[in-house]
């Protein structure tokens, strides 16, 4: 079995200029990681104390949705767009273009927040954030000898399609959300598994 490295051996140059958070990708969104872990649960105490109500999703299925397509998203989002840096030894999105991704992954956060009104618009921005991820990693993954990390584009194709049936029962279109966050739950079972396979030394 080959082992990917995760060292520095074919990293770029990552002395990019502005500011530092947006040099790599695992600087912003482990940290929105962090930061969504602990306002889930303070979000969470609140909603459970019938201070407020969402007018277009149940709690548990917000909650289900926050947990696997904002938390677990956000890592791995940020340890794609770092090992597939070093893995390739290509450029992954940095600076402004990084920035930009984290700033859609942060309006994705407030659509239950919204008024119902305006729905359908977050609906939309939180969609399009694993597409722009897939084109961030398409490149270097495809430019790459290494046929075997592109399964990261299909796998997160999947992610994004689960991420679509949770949204067409939300909006009232159909009962898919269940099989959305089933999907979801698996693919990155899947993905912990095959990364697990290619760093791991046994």
């Amino acid at each position: 079995m080959s082992i990917i490295p995760l060292g520095d051996s074919h990293t770029p140059d990552s002395s990019a200029k502005g500011f530092a958070l947006f040099a790599l990708g695992f600087r912003p969104f482990f940290l929105l990681a962090g930061l969504s872990g602990l306002s889930l649960m303070l979000l969470w105490l609140w909603f459970w104390l019938g201070t407020t109500q969402f007018s277009h999703y149940s709690l548990i299925g917000w909650h289900s949705h926050e947990m696997l397509f904002g938390f677990s998203l956000a890592i791995i989002a940020g340890f794609l767009l770092t090992a597939v840096r070093n893995w390739t030894g290509l450029d992954t999105p940095t600076g402004r273009p990084l920035a930009l991704l984290a700033g859609l992954w942060i309006a994705s956060r407030l659509l239950p927040l919204m008024p119902s009104s305006l729905v359908g618009l977050f609906v939309v921005i939180d969609l399009l954030f694993l597409p722009a991820l897939i084109a961030a990693l398409s490149r270097p993954l495809v430019k790459a000898e290494n046929r075997i990390n592109r399964l990261f584009i299909p796998l997160l194709a999947v992610m994004a399609i689960a991420n679509l049936l949770y949204h067409l029962e939300a909006m009232g279109l159909l009962l898919t959300s269940g099989s959305g966050i089933s999907l979801m739950t698996n693919s990155i079972l899947l993905l912990l598994i095959f990364v697990g396979g290619r760093v791991l030394p046994f």
